[in-house]
């Protein structure tokens, strides 16, 4: 896939910090009514890197997510991706800015088929904007055919080339997992939000989506910012963990600084981890 590939060691921006991180959540409030789901939370996400963001249930873990991708207005605080100010940036612009998502839960059509959802991804590179109409006809149609070149790539590395053709409806919940990262990636993103990517698989298949991630973030380049609830893979496959409480942020470190850290052992991980 050398049309999207861009490949980098992993753990290389632990090794060469970056003056400026790729993703910069600085207190960051959220209120909804009179309650306020997210108090004064900051995060950080460097280029390629891999950060968990876990927590209790109504921890603000989403509510994050989705202030990042603009689903919610923040109240108070900023957010800046490469350096811009994310929070006046309108919704649909996002993608185009590179930042991708998935979803608890899925949001796929499953009246189109495993390619046309995936191809919904390419959207913010190839919708219609006011100079398209100027472009030549071949000019459209090559970059609609490279996003489609592109998606069926994404696929086969996935192992879903063979679905391609099949309605989402028709298939399996582990399976459309798969097709909604492929819709992720096919929007060329340098941050990939997975919100609970786990969740609903069987253990051998939590298994390979952490190999599935690793993998991801040493192809295409990627930062990974992931919620989610399976200690075990969240402690292998990450750079770094945010842990959130109350939608504040009570720790943050490496994988086995949070194992050890008293205040997040009695807030979620239980004394046996």
């Amino acid at each position: 896939m050398a049309a999207i590939a861009m490949v980098s060691e992993p753990g290389a921006s632990l090794a060469r910090p970056q003056a400026q991180p790729l993703l910069d959540v600085q207190a960051v409030d959220a209120r909804f009514g009179g309650v306020q789901a997210l108090k004064g939370a900051s995060l950080r996400v460097a280029p390629n890197e891999i950060c968990a963001l876990i927590g209790p249930n109504g921890a603000g873990k989403t509510t994050l997510f989705n202030c990042i991708s603009r689903v919610y207005t923040v109240t108070a605080g900023s957010i800046h991706y490469r350096g811009i100010d994310i929070t006046r940036v309108p919704r649909h612009a996002i993608a185009g800015l590179g930042i991708a998502r998935t979803f608890q839960n899925l949001g796929l059509v499953p009246g189109l088929s495993v390619l046309d959802n995936v191809l919904l991804g390419a959207h913010s590179r190839i919708r219609p904007s006011f100079w398209r109409p100027l472009l030549p006809v071949a000019a459209q149609r090559s970059r609609e055919a490279l996003a489609r070149r592109e998606s069926l790539e994404i696929l086969d590395w996935l192992g879903l080339a063979d679905h391609a053709s099949r309605l989402t409806g028709e298939l399996a919940f582990g399976t459309l997992k798969r097709v909604e990262l492929a819709r992720a990636l096919v929007a060329r993103p340098s941050l990939v939000m997975l919100d609970e990517p786990a969740n609903g698989l069987a253990h051998g298949e939590v298994d390979a989506l952490a190999e599935l991630i690793l993998d991801m973030r040493k192809r295409f380049g990627v930062a990974v910012l992931l919620v989610e609830h399976h200690m075990q893979m969240v402690l292998r496959i990450s750079d770094r963990v945010a842990v959130l409480e109350l939608g504040s942020l009570i720790a943050h470190g490496t994988p086995d600084e949070i194992r050890k850290n008293p205040r997040v052992i009695e807030a979620y991980l239980g004394a046996s981890v």
